[in-house]
């Protein structure tokens, strides 16, 4: 791997979209939960929650999407790149791990001579300055559910064609 690209780890304990520093993510409630802005380019290959307390999905089950916003802080344009759903019989326990891997696997074809051919991989969601990744809770959990989100992505080199320099 070259060595400008930096492999990351984002957690929600950084910064919550509010503002505030610290603290677990109430995935009883909708809404946006997380977001991350770069300062340069990054591709997300994994992500997902870690659990504080015993999930335990109500009827609808619990569903959160990792979303891209081409522009930062706006919903036009916004769409979904990978979903996590756990049905209302799927617990989770305390102190788990559920994650979605956003680089799907190769797809494969049988080629015409009877062999299988790589048809072209999926992913991995690449987000660029000036855009969001964000954690959306689209159906929560329904009851008292708590923990951290956690986004795993390889920094790409900086762009600075889209940028603007400050000079002093």
């Amino acid at each position: 791997m070259h060595d400008l690209l930096r492999k990351n780890m984002a957690v929600s304990t950084l910064i919550t979209p509010t503002g505030v520093n610290g603290g677990p993510v109430d995935f009883n409630t909708t809404g946006d939960k997380f977001i991350l802005t770069p300062a340069a380019p990054i591709e997300i290959y994994r992500w997902g929650i870690a659990t504080i307390e015993l999930m335990d999905p109500d009827a609808g089950g619990f569903v959160i999407s990792l979303e891209h916003r081409p522009t930062i802080g706006s919903d036009v344009g916004r769409t979904v790149a990978a979903t996590i759903t756990r049905a209302d019989a799927e617990t989770v326990a305390a102190g788990a791990l559920v994650f979605n891997e956003v680089v799907l696997a190769v797809a494969q074809a049988t080629g015409v001579d009877g062999s299988l051919v790589n048809v072209g991989p999926a992913g991995p969601l690449r987000v660029n300055q000036g855009e969001e990744a964000v954690v959306e809770v689209t159906n929560a959990v329904g009851a008292a559910s708590t923990g951290y989100i956690w986004i795993e992505y390889v920094q790409l080199p900086f762009d600075a064609t889209d940028a603007i320099k400050e000079l002093t």
